[in-house]
């Protein structure tokens, strides 16, 4: 007889669990388009390979299930983004962008990411020692509407040397957005 209630607590525990979990609203995201300044040429694959993180930040486990999040299309946010106003034509990552795009969007959280350096050259010495030269600098930026909080982080990776994958413009940027939105919050309420 106490395992038959044992056994009923605990199902009607995780049944509740759940109910409880699909009740609440998830919180949704806006993931900004990349921001470059103009003397950058970024190619599209860095620049998926940013988005992509971002976005893996908000991936829950059980997501199907429960979720936590709702990334905003990125249709809708491209046309929000560039009906904001900025300086000189180009956004300007701070506080006043990320809480008008929250406005615009009706987001809860907003991120944003600009590449602030970008720089990957190979060239052989007079020897014919191949040499890889590469410089990447991050900077992202993030908003959560609810507690009107704004939290910036920035880091810089360069490799110089001779020719090894770990010296990759895409390696080094794995490896600085894994340490950048690592310092974000986890933002799951």
């Amino acid at each position: 007889m106490r395992k038959k209630i044992f056994l009923f607590l605990l199902s009607m525990s995780i049944i509740l669990s759940f109910t409880t979990c699909l009740a609440a609203q998830p919180q949704k995201v806006a993931i900004l388009p990349v921001i470059t300044p103009g003397y950058i040429k970024l190619d599209q694959a860095y620049e998926r390979q940013i988005t992509q993180a971002l976005k893996r930040k908000f991936h829950t486990s059980l997501a199907s299930l429960v979720p936590v999040f709702e990334l905003l299309p990125a249709d809708t946010i491209q046309t929000d983004y560039t009906a904001i106003q900025t300086h000189n034509g180009k956004p300007v990552l701070d506080k006043a962008l990320l809480q008008a795009m929250a406005a615009a969007t009706q987001a809860d959280i907003v991120i944003a990411a600009e590449v602030t350096s970008f720089r990957a050259l190979t060239h052989r010495t007079w020897d014919n020692e191949e040499v890889q030269e590469t410089d990447v600098a991050l900077h992202i930026a993030s908003y959560q509407k609810s507690s009107d909080s704004f939290l910036t982080v920035r880091d810089r990776q360069t490799y110089r040397g001779t020719f090894l994958l770990s010296g990759r413009p895409d390696y080094i940027l794995d490896d600085l957005l894994y340490r950048l939105l690592n310092k974000l919050p986890n933002y799951q309420q």
